[in-house]
């Protein structure tokens, strides 16, 4: 086939075709596997890691900014604040005002949930996927909120 040789480029049409043909999205063909590890080439001068490029082609993250300097040099509150920005930008199939909502609730409470933001990238650095963090606290939460419910016999809900 001409598009795997590479002697003809893809265009968007022949992407969500190849997509439907084989089931897949088209971020799929697009994406490596995140467990490869590999570097994916996003742009001229533009590398990501594989979950980063997942994040933010899923809607989840945006990716540092190469105009605006490393993410390192943004403040805290800036990263929350542009990341919700990404997300409410980007989620269009969630409720935008559940998004935003979200967003001011994590900003008034920054300084409460800074440990867990430092918890969070410490296990990320450990290999520690994103999805298996937010689960983490998902079945944590879940549980506490079961022991409370047996021990008042009321839940949470």
């Amino acid at each position: 086939m001409n598009i795997e040789r590479g002697d003809r480029r893809v265009d968007v049409d022949d992407l969500v075709a190849l997509a439907l043909a084989l089931g897949v999205s088209p971020n799929r063909l697009l994406l490596p596997d995140v467990a490869s590890g590999a570097i994916v080439d996003l742009a001229p001068n533009y590398v990501a890691q594989p979950d980063q490029a997942w994040a933010w082609a899923t809607g989840d993250a945006p990716l540092a900014n190469p105009w605006a300097g490393p993410l390192g040099q943004e403040s805290e509150d800036d990263r929350i604040r542009r990341a919700g920005e990404f997300a409410a930008a980007n989620r269009l199939h969630e409720s935008t005002s559940l998004v935003r909502n979200t967003v001011r609730n994590v900003l008034a409470n920054a300084e409460v949930l800074r440990p867990v933001w430092e918890a969070a990238q410490k296990a990320r650095r450990a290999g520690v996927p994103a999805q298996d963090i937010a689960g983490f606290i998902e079945i944590m939460s879940a549980m506490q909120d079961d022991q409370q419910g047996g021990e008042d016999g009321q839940g949470l809900d």
